[in-house]
């Protein structure tokens, strides 16, 4: 997304959260902010990560809360994946970072988009030969709703309805995700590995889709950076100047699917798409789940908790992200 940008890429020390815990996570995105004395080592930091959902220790909570103050304070950007499963999750629910949701989406041979949804992959499976399809659970989606930890901050009041604002115990919570862009990993990017093997003598390359928010954080990442370059500043924590633009030509407003959606794109990936099939075993396939009562969230028209704001809309999200980062005079000056 930004070809030409100088990137540091920082690796946490074994990040399975099952085992070792969350501080590998932590330490990798607290280290681009030490910089060299007071100066941080990136203007805008990616994170495609996170700490699990908003039941965590309060003292982790504070940690993670912490260095989303000390990014917002050195000027830079910090942008975190929201999750791949519904619900809100941490960082992302935190009112000082930026969360990024996904978006399935299909491009034409021509490069134009031919549709663009809310992601939510719904597992459907059926058993014996020619059994009905049954629902079985939800499989990846974005990440979002209303957290239960922090308030609705001042920047998404009057943008964010309250029906989506309102969390468990109803009272108005800070809303996830903020912005998004491609995620559904059948829509994904092509990554490309090599795999070394102790007991080869040559190391194989494979290639795979991949997808999830830790796909869409980078992908927003790099726009933010096209739109910075040139300017006089860093924009900085990007949350209110983000959701100044809300309703404007900067988004694409991400929607539910229609009956005017050509059935040739819906079914790219609204059909059943199987994932294994083995004799005498169950076939297990993926679908566009966009029912509520799966996800408890919604792709709506403005503002919803799949997708945020929407996904930026190439020029217009630069031009207008620049727009609104330049000082306001005053009356009479």
């Amino acid at each position: 997304m930004a070809p030409s940008a100088k990137q540091l890429m920082v690796d946490g020390d074994s990040c399975v959260e099952e085992k070792e815990g969350p501080q590998a996570d932590l330490d990798a995105e607290l280290a681009p902010l030490t910089g060299h004395g007071s100066s941080p080592s990136a203007d805008i930091e990616s994170w495609s990560g996170g700490i699990g959902t908003e039941n965590v220790s309060p003292a982790l909570r504070k940690a993670s809360h912490a260095i989303a103050l000390r990014a917002a304070a050195e000027g830079v950007s910090l942008l975190v994946a929201s999750n791949d499963y519904p619900g809100p999750a941490l960082p992302a629910t935190d009112p000082d970072v930026t969360a990024v949701g996904g978006t399935t989406l299909g491009i034409g041979a021509q490069g134009q988009r031919l549709f663009e949804t809310g992601w939510s992959d719904g597992l459907v499976e059926r058993t014996g030969n020619g059994g009905p399809w049954q629902y079985r659970d939800i499989y990846l989606a974005s990440g979002g709703g209303a957290s239960h930890l922090y308030r609705e901050p001042s920047y998404q009041k009057a943008v964010v309805p309250s029906s989506m604002a309102t969390n468990h115990a109803g009272h108005p919570g800070r809303t996830v995700p903020d912005i998004s862009a491609d995620a559904d990993l059948m829509t994904g990017i092509l990554f490309g590995q090599f795999q070394p093997k102790s007991n080869r003598k040559t190391t194989p390359y494979t290639t795979f889709v991949g997808g999830g928010t830790s796909l869409s954080t980078p992908l927003v990442a790099g726009i933010v950076l096209d739109a910075e370059q040139g300017q006089p500043r860093n924009f900085g924590f990007l949350n209110p100047l983000l959701y100044s633009l809300a309703g404007s030509p900067a988004f694409h407003d991400i929607l539910p699917l229609s009956s005017s959606d050509p059935q040739v794109d819906r079914a790219a990936f609204a059909n059943p798409a199987t994932l294994y099939h083995r004799r005498h075993k169950p076939v297990v396939s993926l679908f566009d789940d966009q029912d509520p009562r799966h996800t408890h969230q919604v792709t709506a028209t403005g503002y919803d908790t799949m997708t945020g704001l929407g996904t930026p809309s190439g020029a217009a999200f630069i031009d207008g992200l620049r727009s609104a980062a330049r000082p306001r005079r005053r009356a009479g000056n």
